[in-house]
């Protein structure tokens, strides 16, 4: 098992690199966008401004990427034996307000923000995400094929995202669309803020993906979420107002797994 973080770049992914790759796929020229000051100017940041990035951790049933230095905790967590870790691509970020950038207009996207969130407020508060790769295709397909692309060129952030799971084999160009290439169904982020740990955060996110492959967990908390009284609901609404527009379900899903999230290893025992 080799986990290689930035301290040991074997093979590096720019900005311009994704460009390239994906309008040599397409055979269309790279777009422009406005500059802050309204003046023309590359989407590709010039060859001072590109980001170094990490090479692949790929071996084994472990896929995924640590961005930044690897610390111990991540060094163990990346191999940890949990139940779908095979199935999860995994990205720990030292850095949270770098892991947020990866993942703005995807969360717009998706609905789990809306358009009155913006970028300083979201980079924040967020400090983990987890969504499918088909949910990460469809962004792309929309971003790249149904939209503008020169008026909506991505940021350099959420480019080596993009970059990451092409480099990776998560996803792969099939004609001119993004497609899974069925290797993880999950890709998931971590990393640590001032009230909650690196391992806090995992472990919500994991767990994230268990609600969706098991259907024993999803159904004991729905079972038990019925149990409740209207007041116990009430409260526990407001203890996630930020889900407040949410359906039952993802509110239940939420409250189900900060519940697991305390008991680290009792949810395994009942997949």
């Amino acid at each position: 098992m080799l986990l290689v973080s930035a301290s040991n770049v074997v093979a590096e992914v720019s900005v311009e690199d994704i460009w390239l790759f994906y309008f040599s796929k397409v055979q269309q020229p790279p777009p422009t966008t406005s500059g802050a000051e309204g003046e023309e100017g590359s989407a590709s940041p010039s060859a001072g401004q590109q980001q170094k990035q990490p090479s692949a951790s790929i071996a084994g049933n472990c896929p995924g990427r640590v961005i930044g230095q690897a610390s111990d905790e991540m060094h163990s967590a990346f191999t940890e034996n949990w139940p779908f870790r095979s199935a999860s691509y995994e990205l720990y970020f030292t850095e949270k307000e770098q892991l947020a950038k990866t993942v703005y207009s995807l969360a717009l996207f998706t609905g789990d923000i809306d358009s009155s969130i913006l970028l300083e407020k979201f980079v924040k508060g967020v400090q983990g995400y987890r969504y499918s790769v088909g949910q990460v295709c469809d962004w792309l397909n929309s971003f790249f094929f149904k939209s503008d692309v020169a008026s909506l060129a991505p940021s350099p952030d959420e480019l080596s995202l993009v970059g990451y799971l092409l480099q990776d084999r998560i996803i792969r160009l099939e004609g001119k669309r993004f497609v899974s290439t069925g290797e993880v169904r999950h890709i998931l982020a971590a990393s640590s803020g001032k009230k909650r740990s690196f391992d806090l955060n995992l472990r919500h996110e994991r767990l994230h993906v268990i609600w969706e492959e098991s259907k024993t967990f999803c159904q004991n908390s729905l079972d038990q979420w019925s149990r409740i009284s209207d007041e116990e609901k009430k409260g526990i609404r407001k203890t996630l107002h930020v889900y407040s527009d949410k359906n039952e379900t993802d509110i239940v899903k939420e409250w189900a797994v900060r519940n697991a999230e305390q008991t680290p290893t009792s949810i395994y025992e009942s997949l």
